[in-house]
C-alpha cells in the first residue's frame, strides 16, 4: 500500500500446534496494523525507515527503529511476518484492530508489559 492504512486480522483463523503461517506486508507512508490471537507467536522481520515499531509490548521508535526476538522455543503456531514501512508506524499485538487505529496504541506500561509477557510464554509452549 502506498500511502493509509493496512489491517492485517488473524485473530479469527484456526491456529494449531506446530503450524506457521507467513505474511508479507509492505507500507510506504502510513500504518501497518497485524492482529493475532494471544497464544500466537510473532517472529518478526520488520523494517521501519522512520517512525515506531510496536510488537507485543515492545516499542522503538525513530529512525530505523527495531523490535529483537529470540528465536522460538515450543511448538506454538506462529506468524511469521515480513513487514516493511518507510514512514509511519507497524503494530503488532493482540488487540482488536480498532483499538490500535489512533496514532497513540492507548495503552499503558502495565498492559504493554502483560502483552510481552504473554507473547513470551507463547514462544515457549
Amino acid at each position: 500500500l502506498g500511502v493509509g492504512e493496512l489491517t492485517v486480522d488473524l485473530r479469527g483463523l484456526p491456529w494449531r500446534r506446530g503450524e506457521s503461517i507467513e505474511v508479507e506486508t509492505d507500507m510506504g507512508v502510513g500504518q501497518t496494523i497485524v492482529s493475532v490471537p494471544p497464544g500466537v507467536c510473532v517472529e518478526p522481520d520488520a523494517r521501519v525507515r522512520l517512525g515506531e515499531v510496536y510488537v507485543r509490548g515492545q516499542r522503538s521508535g525513530g529512525v530505523d527503529p527495531e523490535v529483537i526476538e529470540d528465536p522460538p522455543e515450543g511448538d506454538a503456531p506462529r506468524l511469521v511476518l515480513d513487514s516493511e514501512v518507510d514512514v509511519g508506524a507497524l503494530k503488532v499485538s493482540d488487540l482488536p484492530p480498532e483499538d490500535l487505529r489512533n496514532d497513540h496504541d492507548g495503552f499503558g506500561d502495565d498492559e504493554s508489559a502483560a502483552e510481552r509477557a504473554e507473547a513470551q510464554r507463547a514462544c515457549k509452549r
